[in-house]
């Protein structure tokens, strides 16, 4: 008994300290982007560009942590969704007011429209 009481209270220790949380106050940008690949670039090697490439230099030109999603099912099909992280509010709107980080994703996107023709949509959601 005293083993099993051990264990458990481990396995709840463990899954706290890996699991990520979001913080009340956190802006979360969910963004959908419809996809028409350009050339003889695949989806696939369209996802390892924007999951190895254009993910972090976006997330380090906005000072946010930015997530690719990839379609499952539903009536997204053709879609490719966008997380974006900021701490609060207020991160995010100093990190997009500032023209050198705006500069550098302006530049980010005119390269992801090398592999592909985008209609953008997104959300911004806060954290209650």
């Amino acid at each position: 008994m005293k083993k099993t009481l051990v264990l458990i209270a481990f396995v709840l220790f463990s899954m706290t300290t890996f699991g990520q949380t979001l913080n009340k106050g956190t802006l979360i940008g969910f963004h959908t982007t419809a996809v028409q690949l350009l050339g003889t670039t695949t989806m696939q090697e369209y996802y390892d560009y924007l999951t190895n490439k254009w993910a972090p230099a976006m997330g380090e030109a906005l000072s946010c942590e930015v997530r690719i999603l990839k379609f499952v099912k539903g009536k997204d099909e053709n879609k490719i969704g966008f997380m974006l992280f900021f701490k609060n509010e207020n991160d995010w709107k100093n990190n997009l007011s500032k023209e050198s980080n705006l500069a550098k994703a302006k530049a980010l996107f005119a390269e992801m429209d090398k592999y592909a023709k985008r209609t953008d949509e997104f959300t911004d959601w806060i954290v209650q």
